[in-house]
């Protein structure tokens, strides 16, 4: 029986080499998927946003369908209803929470740090695709003198920060003191700089609400309209997933 079952998964895996990849049947779903989201993010906080062809430093089926970092999708409403003036994002790459924020509120100023030059062409795309261009600042490599002056005293402002363990060194209260008085929201990479978690908390503890956001599973009920998910629901499985390197969390700080 064991070996009938291997023989069929080995003949099953020739025929899928044989066959054209652009005749397999997820890649066929994949492209009517795309045709279903017509360049517009599908769900989510940022449902309806048009999107740019590819992403940058993550998947791009994620933040197409709209479930990328679905942990945070109640805390960004959190966020949003809180009608901060500024946000402040370093490490924004191809600008999904830039654009995506200026979207959403539109009296907010967005200040969006991206160290790629190619990220930066896909930011300025997005931004213009969705009108909000006037409304967001883009600038290159985020420095400490740079956050410095567009955090002014912090109040008013929302931090988000994935810098990939460069947070160790920028978000450090002692040195930036409107950090004290920010609300942030940091991708923490304990994997690749061990103790920044412990190092974050312990700067932070005093003067802030602290919440650690694990990632979870991926639920295809999350996808919105709810045809589409019961439509695509194999493809799905598989475009959902961000392949995010475990160990990752994200930190959320919120003045006391």
């Amino acid at each position: 029986m064991q070996v009938t079952a291997w023989l069929a998964g080995r003949l099953g895996a020739a025929a899928r080499a044989l066959v054209p990849r652009a005749w397999h049947r997820s890649t066929r779903l994949a492209r009517q998927l795309l045709d279903k989201c017509d360049g517009r993010v599908l769900s989510g906080p940022f449902a309806g946003c048009r999107y740019v062809s590819g992403s940058h430093g993550s998947t791009y089926w994620p933040k197409l369908l709209g479930t990328y970092e679905c942990e945070l999708h109640g805390l960004i409403e959190e966020i949003l209803g809180r009608g901060f003036s500024r946000a402040l994002i370093a490490g924004a790459a191809e600008g999904y929470y830039a654009a995506g924020l200026a979207i959403r509120s539109p009296r907010m100023e967005v200040v969006a740090w991206e160290a790629s030059p190619a990220a930066r062409e896909l930011l300025g795309e997005l931004l213009a695709k969705n009108g909000v261009g006037d409304r967001v600042r883009v600038r290159g490599i985020c420095t400490m003198s740079e956050l410095a002056c567009e955090l002014g005293n912090g109040e008013d402002a929302f931090l988000l920060v994935d810098i990939e363990g460069a947070e160790a060194i920028l978000i450090d209260p002692a040195r930036l003191d409107g950090l004290n008085r920010a609300e942030l929201l940091i991708e923490t990479h304990e994997p690749f700089v061990p103790g920044v978690e412990a190092l974050l908390t312990e700067r932070f503890a005093a003067t802030h609400h602290l919440r650690w956001i694990a990632p979870r599973p991926r639920r295809v009920e999350e996808i919105a309209p709810q045809q589409v998910a019961k439509r695509f629901h194999g493809a799905l499985v598989q475009l959902m997933d961000e392949r995010r390197p475990a160990g990752i969390r994200w930190l959320h700080l919120r003045p006391r």
